[in-house]
């Protein structure tokens, strides 16, 4: 089987707030749609509505899920799997638009988020949400592996597409960018110092490139990754 086609949904522009170590930077918010032949598969969902206090913070604009969806020729109901890779609020703010469709998440990530101030918690606890929770790795569908990536949290997850023409994966934000994915090594880098656990984070970072993928994918950049890109790459 070859490798389903990758849909970037730049769903929202937010402006990160005087916690965050890029303060007053805009930062973009993708989802990703996989047409897959079992079905079209969702990974993560963007930036939920009606909060006022994400409102205030982040300032979010953008456009709603459904009419990116549409604009790739599916709509919510058409969705046969949605991934969560964690559970922070930009990543799992529509999930309410697919009851009683599978949500993939991990296990830890779904204890992580009932935390207080972890998320916002009525965006993950919607009406009739049917979470699959996981303890490890899993492949859902066939050629489509999720893969415990923590360090940006402790229950993220990235998604492994492998078909017969090679490896893509979609990281979430294991890595922040795609420069920062390449140059892990050089210590300074963007979502380092926003995360869960500094060493785990590194630590993923070199072991998805230990995979030696074609291609990656991140939440937050829209750069790809490329196989003949080098740590030393200009």
């Amino acid at each position: 089987m070859r490798l389903p086609e990758i849909k970037r949904l730049h769903l929202t522009n937010v402006t990160l707030p005087q916690t965050h170590p890029l303060a007053g930077d805009t930062c973009s918010v993708y989802a990703y749609l996989i047409l897959h032949p079992d079905g079209p598969v969702l990974v993560d969902t963007g930036v939920g509505s009606g909060h006022d206090g994400i409102k205030q913070m982040y300032r979010p604009i953008g456009r709603p899920l459904e009419d990116a969806l549409r604009d790739n020729g599916v709509g919510p109901r058409d969705i046969a799997a949605v991934i969560n890779t964690h559970l922070h609020f930009d990543h799992c703010g529509e999930n309410r638009l697919f009851p009683e469709t599978p949500i993939y998440v991990q296990e830890r990530e779904y204890q992580a988020a009932q935390e207080a101030a972890y998320t916002i918690p009525e965006w993950v606890d919607a009406a009739h949400l049917k979470y699959e929770r996981l303890d490890g790795e899993a492949e859902i569908v066939p050629g489509l592996r999720l893969l415990p990536t923590p360090g940006h949290t402790a229950g993220h997850q990235s998604v492994l597409l492998e078909g017969e023409d090679g490896l893509a994966i979609i990281a979430g934000q294991a890595a922040y960018t795609a420069q920062e994915f390449a140059r892990s090594e050089e210590g300074h880098v963007p979502g380092l110092e926003g995360s869960w656990d500094e060493e785990l984070y590194l630590e993923t970072i070199r072991r998805l490139r230990e995979l030696t993928p074609d291609r990656v994918y991140f939440s937050h950049d829209r750069a790809v990754w490329e196989a003949d890109e080098t740590p030393d790459a200009p």
